[in-house]
């Protein structure tokens, strides 16, 4: 499995408070700040191939993407990991210090990056990147997009395991019980599942192991553009 490390000038994550700042480093925030540049939608080309998990947290995404790149010979990403690698900061951090505006001009960033790459990639989206701007526009201008359908039930209790597992605790759930978690999850799918609904690709991943959901994927009518 390869994995894309953006390290171009071209390729790093810029955000900006206002369009007249100039370049400079902002200490408290250890974010790189230029001038505003907008991302135009691509168009699909022969010579790069997108596909973009969505869905809620604990879904999958990050498991499936490495699967499916496996298959596919293409490069995965992890967009969370990847901004909190260049930011040297957790998402959790940039949240409380910066809020989530901040957060949100570095995901637009990355989706207009990520989109204009050449290679050929299998793209872990985070769960709220669907939802903003025009982002899940450009995936599907530049790409596949798959919508990973799991019950707040299943990723609620998903989120339980990993932490059990010794994996970091998810802020959004944090000190939270079952129910509660369920019912995070639920408002983020009534609020996000219209976003969502909007990829080219849906699968229900409930009852199917993750064998199954590559499968499925795979097998999609869609990615016959992919094998072209």
């Amino acid at each position: 499995m390869k994995t894309l490390i953006l390290s171009s000038p071209s390729s790093t994550l810029w955000t900006s408070r206002d369009e007249r700042e100039d370049q400079h480093w902002h200490e408290k925030t250890r974010l790189i700040l230029l001038p505003w540049r907008e991302h135009k939608i691509p168009h699909v080309t022969p010579h790069s191939k997108k596909v973009w998990l969505v869905g809620l947290m604990a879904c999958g995404k990050s498991s499936i993407a490495g699967k499916i790149a496996d298959v596919l010979d293409a490069t995965t990403v992890d967009m969370d990991a990847l901004i909190v690698r260049q930011q040297k900061m957790s998402i959790a951090d940039i949240f409380a210090r910066i809020q989530e505006t901040w957060f949100r001009e570095l995901e637009k960033q990355l989706v207009g990056e990520l989109a204009e790459n050449q290679d050929d990639l299998v793209i872990a989206t985070g769960w709220g990147a669907p939802c903003f701007h025009n982002n899940m526009e450009i995936m599907n201008r530049s790409g596949i997009t798959v919508f990973l359908d799991a019950s707040p039930e299943i990723v609620a209790q998903r989120t339980i395991d990993d932490e059990l597992a010794w994996k970091p605790t998810r802020p959004i759930v944090a000190g939270k019980d079952l129910a509660q978690r369920i019912d995070v999850f639920q408002k983020q799918r009534e609020n996000r599942g219209p976003f969502y609904k909007d990829a080219k690709i849906t699968i229900k991943v409930d009852n199917m192991s993750l064998g199954d959901i590559v499968g499925a994927i795979l097998e999609h009518n869609s990615m016959k553009w992919f094998h072209a």
